[in-house]
């Protein structure tokens, strides 16, 4: 009688086992998801994940990108566009974000054009803040700036890859992957390797 206890317990360990598995197995199969961020070619976005996933994914700005034009002075608009509009330009602080690659052992910036997209324009407030993305001509680099450059603190860029702007998600698949059999599967490789 007594061993019949003790496997009844063992067969309850199990099922509780398997009942936690499958609740964590489904956590993950909606969190992964639910957490991926997503751009569609015609949206307009001015965030900074957005804009930044849109450049990688398109090679272009969202639609509510405009180029703000050197005015005959030589300077550029420094006011906010109407009409829910953004500008984007020609970068301008070259020197600034060449040493910032050049510290960070990144690939040399110095023999292409850099172009930048302003970011959320603060409220309230004429001037088009200091948010912005400096990015490539080839969409293949994209760096964000909080602080216009290091002018307004530090620091003065920050890197924005196709992995930190979907990391929760693409850690949440390369669980899956890893532990849910399901190794062999295409999708499961395309996350390990960060598409």
């Amino acid at each position: 009688m007594n061993e019949t206890n003790e496997f009844r317990g063992e067969r309850l360990k199990v099922k509780w086992l398997y009942v936690l598995i499958l609740f964590f197995t489904l956590f993950l199969l909606i969190a992964a998801p639910a957490t991926r961020k997503t751009v569609k070619e015609g949206n307009d976005y001015s965030d900074k994940e957005s804009v930044a996933l849109y450049l990688y994914t398109y090679k272009k700005l969202p639609g509510n990108y405009i180029f703000n034009e050197k005015k005959s002075n030589g300077k550029t608009d420094g006011k906010q566009p109407r009409d829910g509009k953004y500008y984007y330009q020609e970068h301008e602080y070259k020197d600034k974000i060449e040493k910032y690659a050049k510290d960070n052992g990144l690939s040399d910036l110095k023999n292409k054009n850099l172009f930048e997209c302003d970011l959320s324009y603060p409220a309230g407030k004429e001037n088009r803040g200091v948010l912005r993305l400096v990015y490539t001509e080839d969409c293949k680099q994209i760096f964000y700036t909080g602080t216009h450059y290091g002018e307004e603190g530090s620091p003065a860029f920050e890197m924005l890859t196709k992995w930190s702007l979907n990391r929760t998600s693409d850690i949440l698949w390369g669980i899956i992957c890893r532990y849910g059999g399901m190794r062999s599967g295409v999708c499961c490789d395309s996350v390990v390797r960060g598409e």
